[in-house]
């Protein structure tokens, strides 16, 4: 994904509020700021990774000086799949 730098008279967003529906979402990112998550009390946030399996809504915003890539590897389970733990 590229996110190029926003003219002056352009908007920051680079892509709108959404949540993934993959069950994992592996993002690098070229150490360019930019994806932010929504917390509960509506704020956003600076990606932090916490170890949780939710699908939180999050966005891309270009307040950077040089253009944004990142690689993402999205894992959805076949329609109808029950999602559980490996056995121990």
């Amino acid at each position: 994904m590229k996110y190029r730098v926003a003219d002056p008279s352009e908007s920051t967003m680079g892509l709108d509020s959404h949540a993934d529906t993959s069950i994992l979402t592996i993002l690098h990112q070229n150490g360019v700021k930019g994806l932010e998550l929504r917390t509960k009390d509506e704020t956003w946030v600076t990606v932090l990774s916490n170890g949780r399996l939710h699908a939180p809504f999050h966005r891309v915003v270009m307040n950077a000086n040089k253009t944004r890539l990142s690689v993402g590897l999205f894992s959805m389970p076949k329609v109808g799949s029950i999602v559980k733990p490996p056995k121990e």
